[in-house]
């Protein structure tokens, strides 16, 4: 463990008082102390009287600066490569006599100085060889959301800083606990500044070879500045029961078609003849396929034992032997890759040249993002104890999907478009056949995260042949006997950060890992529904609907705001986007049903649906391990292919609510311009606007109307995040009035909605920067450092360019900002950065042809 702390000043009692019970309780193994503003003898007695035995010391000038290396331990050894009055660089052997490196940094406030800091590390990440880490002070924040109060933030500084980590290769090593390490001042006319000005960072080889290293971020006592705690060996070991994974590296092994044919009984029910697989597998695996990373180790000291003999290159049995090793060794290898592309979740890229280090890496930061270490409970206070945190998460979820109101009273107004035919309704009914079963199973991703059962697609796909007769009849027993579903309707919450380093569980998304074979039958079901929405559905709603798409609410919703900024006259209006909490969580199984039967779906098909969806068990993946399984009363699973399209057909009831209202001429719309239609609503799934006239009255409307579909359908309207606006034109007395009605937020601009901006502000090439940010987030150094040129290539097309068309078909970007996206992708691909400037072997004239054009 190293302790990190920005002490601002070392040589009082009460600071030695506070470091000597922090090294009690934490027992770090190393101890950096920055901006200690001591030196000399009185540096040497304060170290002393912390109880130190070895210290390495940059020596403080006058008041100024100062970092401190404390430790205690003699077998640690500790080499100093470097030092300067901004950073001290070392290499570190411990006793298990791996050697890395450790930069200790305080980085001056001064920015010409900090360049200079910058400068000499960037040097120093040149030749780096070991795995490195760099921690300390670094007066800079990467990204806006680290500052909080305080004048506006500098855009161009954590572009600079951000750009600096970049062309090191170097990975945020993430934290836990306050956002922020730095508290500020007051200025006039200010709000109290926070920034997170210390932090950990380390190159990819370092990440790999601490994969469970994370930073803690300790109370604040004494400096402005809280304490950072790295643990790099962490409690890792998980005590309740680890989901089964079938890996996908097994299908290189040519036994395992004879291991699976052997095992699986096709007279055996599904359930109970892969669970015989299971076990099979897991001895198999145990026995006969092996730890392909012992196996590496083998192979590469054998090899290396034969090159070192002095028989080598004149001895044919070890040129043969080393031939075979070396055969062997590459399909090890082969299954290492395959073993990592399969953790990393990565879907941009399916097979590369061996990008094996890219894949490992993106999964260690990819674990170490959605491991949960310490939450806050309902009174804010942190709570790190492992049996604390899983009652927080294991409660939060259990009161979630628990109905406090089954029963609930039926909106007034009846379905008002067409509903479905008879013939439609026997296609929806008919029993699935054997090619449609199929087709299901092949749509699924192959390696997409598996369920409970630990099987992905690619299992099925693999061996369809073998399973297709038990998988086949297995199904049409589902759909003969719906009760029968909860079989295979086990499933696994994991748990995604909506928001970077989350403090509370709330702040979590669940997302639900169904059964494969679940998947498949609600896949089936979502072929058959999703032809007759169209008819269906209220030409408001755009999401998963064929023929409509996102842009047309966008282009709609920017029409509107613009009308509303240019309003004269008495006719006003205003705009509300409505934020639903947790709106798939919520919604009432019993709403859901009567909204399928005015569908008009059989009773046939509902009871498939239903079953579907009231016959789900969960258990949280908690870091890895599964917690008690409980039953939910209420919601639909994000993770379900089937919920979005029940969610549509239960969120259009709103819609024909809000519809009926208008035509009774209670709530007045808005026009889109002078000559278009009437707008009252716009919805993307639970994105939704409302746009009524500016009067007391309306507002009440517009409340009585969510009030009444929320009493139906359990959906709850967040208020401190629902924001109103108000045209251009509704005097101040008005404004006032309906705001207390309403209690929602008032806004000049609605923000975000569905990813694009609603305002009526001539947006300038500095407005867009946020796309050069998302750019370079998903161009980070480590990722080009660990990528070959045929990766890189992959990732800067696939993932760059439909993130900057999204915003094209909404939004006319300035030429500036595509040249600028463009350099970006250019300098990732050849590896270039600002100082180093790569040989590119096609011309870029050749290189921006059109395809159709191309050589």
């Amino acid at each position: 463990m190293i302790m990190m702390w920005n002490i601002r000043g070392a040589a009082s009692k009460s600071t030695i008082r506070t470091l000597k019970e922090l090294q009690n309780q934490k027992k770090p193994d190393l101890t950096i102390l920055v901006e200690t503003k001591c030196s000399g003898n009185k540096g040497r007695e304060v170290i002393k009287a912390m109880g130190f035995n070895h210290a390495i010391v940059e020596e403080a000038v006058g008041f100024v600066g100062g970092i401190w290396i404390l430790w205690k331990n003699d077998d640690l050894k500790i080499k100093v490569m470097s030092t300067h009055k901004q950073f001290v660089h070392m290499e570190i052997e411990n006793n298990q006599r791996r050697t890395w490196s450790l930069t200790a940094v305080y980085a001056s406030p001064q920015e010409a100085q900090r360049k200079e800091m910058w400068e000499l590390l960037h040097n120093i990440s040149r030749n780096m060889n070991l795995p490195w880490l760099m921690i300390g002070d670094f007066n800079d924040i990467a990204e806006q959301s680290e500052k909080k109060g305080g004048g506006g933030n500098d855009a161009y500084a954590c572009r600079r800083f951000r750009g600096w980590i970049d062309k090191c290769n170097l990975i945020d090593v993430g934290y836990s606990g306050s956002r922020f390490t730095w508290k500020g001042g007051i200025r006039e006319g200010q709000e109290r500044v926070y920034k997170r000005l210390d932090r950990a960072l380390c190159n990819s080889e370092w990440r790999t070879n601490f994969s469970n290293a994370f930073v803690e971020v300790l109370p604040r006592i004494q400096s402005d500045h809280h304490p950072l705690l790295l643990h790099t060996r962490p409690e890792t070991s998980i005590q309740g029961e680890r989901p089964f994974r079938y890996e996908a590296m097994w299908n290189t092994h040519e036994d395992l078609p004879n291991v699976i044919r052997s095992a699986w009984n096709n007279e055996y029910d599904f359930p109970v003849a892969l669970n015989n697989l299971t076990e099979s597998l897991k001895k198999w695996n145990n026995e006969t396929f092996g730890n392909i990373f012992r196996k590496k180790r083998r192979l590469l000291n054998r090899i290396q034992g034969i090159q070192k003999s002095r028989l080598y290159g004149r001895n044919k049995f070890l040129d043969g032997l080393e031939k075979d090793l070396s055969e062997e060794l590459e399909k090890i290898l082969d299954q290492e890759e395959i073993f990592w592309l399969q953790k990393s979740r990565q879907k941009w890229l399916v097979e590369g040249d061996r990008n094996t280090k890219y894949f490992h890496t993106k999964t260690l930061v990819r674990r170490r993002k959605n491991k949960i270490v310490k939450l806050r409970n309902n009174n804010g206070i942190w709570c790190e104890e492992v049996e604390a945190v899983k009652s927080i998460v294991s409660n939060f979820f259990t009161d979630l999907y628990r109905d406090e109101r089954p029963k609930r009273p039926t909106i007034r107004c009846r379905w008002q478009y067409k509903i479905l035919e008879e013939e439609q309704k026997q296609m929806l009914e008919r029993m699935p056949i054997p090619s449609e079963i199929e087709e299901a199973i092949h749509s699924i991703g192959s390696l997409k995260a598996p369920g409970e059962d630990g099987y992905p697609a690619l299992f099925f796909k693999e061996n369809w042949k073998v399973l297709q007769c038990s998988i086949c009849a297995f199904i049409q027993k589902l759909w003969q006997d719906p009760p029968s579903i909860q079989q295979v309707n086990q499933t696994l919450l994991t748990l995604i950060p909506k928001i970077n380093q989350p403090e509370f569980v709330s702040q979590f998304r669940p997302i639900a890992l169904c059964n494969v074979i679940y998947k498949c039958l609600s896949k089936i079901l979502v072929k058959r529904i999703k032809p007759t929405l169209n008819e269906r559905i209220a030409p408001n709603q755009s999401s998963f609907i064929p023929s409509r798409l996102i842009h047309d609410n966008i282009i709609i919703a920017k029409e509107m705001v613009h009308t509303m900024g240019k309003m004269k006259g008495k006719n006003s209006f205003i705009a509300i986007k409505i934020d639903f909490e947790k709106a798939y969580d919520r919604l009432n199984w019993c709403f859901l049903e009567k909204c399928c039967l005015e569908y008009g779906m059989s009773e046939k098909t509902i009871s498939i649906i239903m079953q579907c969806v009231s016959s789900v068990s969960f258990k949280i993946l908690w870091n890895g391990e599964k917690l008690d399984m409980f039953k939910p009363s209420r919601g639909l699973r994000q993770g379900d292919p089937l919920s979005p399209y029940l969610f549509v057909i239960a969120m259009d009831k709103l819609s024909q609510l809000i519809e009926e209202t208008v035509t009774k001429g209670k709530w007045i719309p808005m026009k889109a311009g002078q000559r278009g239609p009437q707008i009252s609503h716009l919805l993307f799934a639970d994105d939704l606007l409302l746009f009524a006239e500016a009067t007391e009255n309306q507002m009440k409307v517009v409340l009585e109307t969510l009030d009444e579909f929320g009493a139906a359908s359990g959906f709850k309207i967040n208020a401190e995040k629902t924001s109103i606006l108000f045209s251009k034109n509704v005097p101040n007395c008005k404004r006032v009035g309906i705001n207390e009605i309403c209690g929602f937020q008032e806004v000049p601009c609605l923000g975000r909605y569905l990813g694009a901006y609603l305002t009526n502000k001539r947006k300038k090439k500095e407005d867009f920067k946020s796309i050069i940010e998302r750019t370079n987030s998903k161009l980070k150094g480590w990722k080009a450092n660990c990528l070959s040129l045929a990766g890189r290539i992959t990732l800067a097309q696939t993932v760059i360019s439909p993130m900057l068309n999204f915003d094209m078909l909404h939004t006319k970007i300035p030429i500036g900002i595509c040249n600028e996206v463009e350099k970006c992708q250019r300098k990732f691909i050849w590896g270039e950065n600002s100082n180093t400037r790569k040989l590119h072997a096609v011309k870029c004239d050749t290189l921006c042809k059109t395809k159709i054009n191309g050589a």
